[in-house]
């Protein structure tokens, strides 16, 4: 496929997505549309872009410990996946927070992949200059009057809380040149050499093996 564009808007919930695709290859072992099950052999992109506008509306309360998949009635796997030139960014209307995330070389070979079991396990990911950014609006932090413990406090369930079921490894993550940046209320160069609301990290090289993240480890040999 090529030349796609795609423009989306759900008005009840806010959403709207305008996707550009320059070429798009997709290559199936199984595709069931009525099964929900998308098996994929490799996915190759190029030229994209996605802009992502969302309204996150009122805070619903966690529901741990009583999660529930966001795959569940999915099977979506895959072996491999390759970008090039990808551009995606996500706004949120209401608060104002938003990310951007652009790959111009970026490939994954998959050991294992089952979303249905919230399993994705990589044997090696690769980045040359990704860039990643966030932005969040300064909010005022009201006093804590009502001293209230954590929800995961003594449920004795590792990092059940944070890692939500989910079984996440790779052999090996290989970074090149790349840039993260978090800002707070203005997007600018940081003020001094550690400026809590501009951090910005460029031209790193991060090599890590062995990652594992899941309820009940976390952890990564970090070479570089």
């Amino acid at each position: 496929l090529a030349r796609i564009r795609v423009d989306v808007d759900l008005k009840p919930s806010r959403l709207q997505l305008a996707l550009k695709l320059g070429n798009l290859d997709v290559g199936f072992d199984d595709f069931d549309p009525a099964a929900k099950r998308f098996h994929l052999d490799e996915i190759a992109m190029a030229g994209a872009r996605a802009d992502l506008r969302v309204d996150s509306g009122p805070a619903k309360p966690d529901p741990y410990p009583d999660l529930v998949s966001p795959f569940k009635g999915l099977d979506i796997r895959f072996s491999k996946i390759a970008l090039e030139n990808v551009h995606i960014t996500m706004k949120d209307v209401v608060k104002g927070d938003s990310l951007w995330l652009d790959l111009p070389d970026a490939k994954l070979t998959a050991d294992k992949v089952d979303l249905s079991q919230q399993l994705l396990a990589l044997d090696a990911v690769r980045l040359d200059s990704p860039t990643f950014g966030m932005y969040a609006m300064r909010r005022a932090i009201p006093a804590d009057t009502v001293h209230k413990d954590p929800t995961w406090l003594g449920r004795n369930d590792g990092f059940r809380f944070f890692v939500r079921d989910m079984l996440i490894s790779a052999k090996e993550i290989a970074v090149d040149n790349g840039s993260f940046a978090m800002y707070a209320d203005t997007v600018a160069p940081p003020r001094r050499m550690f400026d809590k609301d501009r951090m910005v990290f460029s031209s790193s090289v991060l090599r890590v093996r062995d990652l594992i993240f899941t309820n009940d480890s976390i952890a990564a040999n970090v070479k570089e």
